[in-house]
C-alpha cells in the first residue's frame, strides 16, 4: 500500500526511482505511481526533474497526455519518498512493440507521427512553450482502439519551460540518437522536439535505432542507406532529412509546417521545393556581319586618310574658315565607323547613323557658336 493506493504490479525499478501500476482503494481507478526515493538519489537534479514533472502535468489538459491526479510524500522505515500519481493509459510503448516484432505500414507510421505532432503543437503553443526534450519510442504509448491507433505521450520529467536554456542552469537530458545537437549545450527549443520526431519517424520506417546510422559532422546519413525500403520516395527522404537536420536553422520552423508537409506526403503531393532554372537569355549584343565590319573599318580609314590629307599634306592651302567647314566631312565617317563597330544593338547601321547625326549636329552647333561666320 502507498497512501490510498494498492500496488498491482511494478513496471520499472531502480536504485532511486520506481514505477507501479496501482488502484485507488476507494474509486477503484487504476493509476500509475512514480516513486523517487530521496535517500537514494545521487544528486538533486533527480528530485528537481520529478518536481518539474508534477508541476507541468498539473497545468496540462490534453487527451493524449496522462492526467495528473495527485502528488505527495511519505516516510516509512527511515525511507522518505516522493510520489506522483497519474492516469493509467492501457497501452504499449513503441519500443516494446518493435522489439516484439510489430511492423507498421507507411500509412500507420503517418498516423502515429501526425498524432505525435498534434500533441507537440499543443505543448509548443503554450506560453511559454513547453519543450519535452525526450521524445523517443519508449515514451510514446500506442493504444489500439477498434483498429484505430491512438498515441499518448508520457514522461514529462524532462520538460523544459525555457525556450533557450543556459548551460550553467539547464539540465542536459535526452536520449542519444533522438536528441538534437543543441541539447548537448543545454539549449533545447521547440525545434529540438521536431528533431526527435524525425528520429522516431526514421526508427519506425527502418526498425533501426538512429544512433546506429552512419554519422558525419553529427548529421545522420540516410540518403544512400539500402535498409530504407520506404525511402525510394524522394519526398519522404527530403521530409525526414529536414526534420533531423543537425543545423537547427534548416529544420522546419514549427510543428504546423511539419503537419502541412505531412499532409502533402499522405496525398502523394511533392514537397521538394522546385529550383528555378536559370534562364540564359541570348546576349543583346550581336557580332557584326563581315560586310558590316568591312564597311565600318573602311569608313574609319577613309576619315583618317581625309583628315591626314587636309591637315598634314595641304594644311597651308586651306584658309581657317575652310578648315573649319570641312571638319564634319572627315569626322562623320570616323564617327559612323566607330559607332557601328562598338554598338551592342541589333541594327548596327541605323544605330550608328543616328548617333553620328547627333554628334555632327552638336559639332555644327558649337562651330556656329565659336565661328559666327561659318
Amino acid at each position: 500500500m502507498i497512501k490510498d493506493y494498492e500496488i498491482i504490479k511494478e513496471f520499472t525499478s531502480g536504485g532511486q526511482a520506481n514505477t507501479f501500476l496501482a488502484e485507488n482503494i476507494y474509486t477503484k481507478q487504476k493509476v500509475v505511481i512514480k516513486e523517487v526515493i530521496i535517500s537514494a538519489t545521487k544528486d538533486w537534479k533527480t528530485i528537481e526533474l520529478f518536481e518539474r514533472e508534477c508541476k507541468t502535468l498539473q497545468n496540462l489538459n490534453h487527451k493524449a497526455i496522462p492526467r495528473y491526479l495527485d502528488a505527495f510524500h511519505e516516510e516509512k522505515d527511515d525511507k522518505k519518498s516522493l510520489y506522483l500519481v497519474q492516469e493509467y493509459i492501457d497501452g504499449t510503448n513503441l519500443s516494446e512493440l518493435i522489439a516484439s516484432g510489430k511492423r507498421f505500414t507507411l500509412n500507420e507510421v503517418y498516423t502515429i507521427i501526425k498524432q505525435l505532432l498534434n500533441i507537440l503543437d499543443y505543448l509548443h503553443s503554450l506560453v511559454p512553450p513547453l519543450v519535452h526534450r525526450d521524445i523517443k519510442p519508449s515514451n510514446i504509448l500506442i493504444v489500439n482502439n477498434k483498429d484505430e491507433i491512438e498515441v499518448n505521450l508520457i514522461d514529462f520529467g524532462t520538460v523544459n519551460k525555457s525556450v533557450v536554456g543556459n548551460l550553467g542552469s539547464s539540465t542536459i537530458v535526452g536520449t542519444i540518437g533522438y536528441m538534437a545537437s543543441e541539447q548537448l549545450m543545454g539549449k533545447a527549443t521547440p525545434k529540438s522536439d521536431i528533431y526527435s520526431v524525425g528520429a522516431v519517424f526514421l526508427f519506425l520506417l527502418t526498425n533501426i535505432e538512429p544512433s546506429m546510422f552512419p554519422i558525419m559532422d553529427m548529421q545522420i546519413i540516410i540518403k544512400d542507406n539500402q535498409t530504407l525500403k520506404e525511402l525510394n520516395n524522394k519526398d519522404l527522404n527530403y521530409f525526414i532529412n529536414k526534420l533531423i537536420d543537425v543545423k537547427e536553422s534548416k529544420r522546419y520552423p514549427n510543428v504546423k509546417e511539419v503537419l502541412n508537409n505531412l499532409k502533402y506526403l499522405e496525398n502523394g503531393i511533392s514537397i521538394i521545393p522546385k529550383v528555378k532554372k536559370e534562364i540564359i537569355y541570348p546576349p543583346s549584343t550581336t557580332k557584326p556581319k563581315k560586310w558590316e565590319s568591312f564597311l565600318f573599318g573602311s569608313l574609319i580609314l577613309f576619315g583618317i586618310m581625309f583628315a591626314s590629307y587636309v591637315y598634314l599634306i595641304n594644311f597651308n592651302r586651306f584658309s581657317e574658315s575652310k578648315l573649319v567647314s570641312i571638319t564634319p566631312y572627315w569626322i562623320s565617317p570616323i564617327a559612323f565607323g566607330i559607332f557601328g563597330s562598338t554598338t551592342k544593338k541589333e541594327n548596327k547601321i541605323l544605330t550608328a547613323l543616328i548617333r553620328t547625326v547627333i554628334v555632327i549636329g552638336v559639332l555644327i552647333f558649337f562651330m556656329h557658336a565659336l565661328f559666327p561666320g561659318f
